[in-house]
């Protein structure tokens, strides 16, 4: 989780981060898009420019000052590439062995 905009302590910030993913898990946000709202706090999936949507985190915006928290994962994971043929290996070991 990471605060994109505002002031928000560790506790503020990771409350509403699991009140939202709670929220997600019991099917109460909305669409495609994950609409979910909590008092002040508006919760949705965005389309981040320049990223695929599926690499985008989810997003909590504070009505009354604009604080954002993101949620989720900024870096791209892909899964490593393996050429090794041993039966023996497992698959890569986190490492690229091609």
């Amino acid at each position: 989780m990471t605060v994109i905009e505002g002031f928000l302590d560790c506790a503020d910030a990771l409350d509403i981060a699991d009140r939202y993913l709670a929220g997600v898990d019991a099917g109460e946000a909305q669409g495609q898009g994950l609409f979910w709202n909590s008092g002040e706090w508006q919760c949705f999936w965005p389309y981040l420019e320049g990223r695929p949507h599926s690499e985008s985190p989810l997003s909590c915006v504070r009505s009354s000052d604009e604080s954002q928290i993101y949620i989720g994962d900024f870096q791209v994971h892909r899964r490593p590439r393996c050429t090794s043929s041993e039966p023996s290996a497992s698959p890569c070991s986190g490492a690229d062995r091609g």
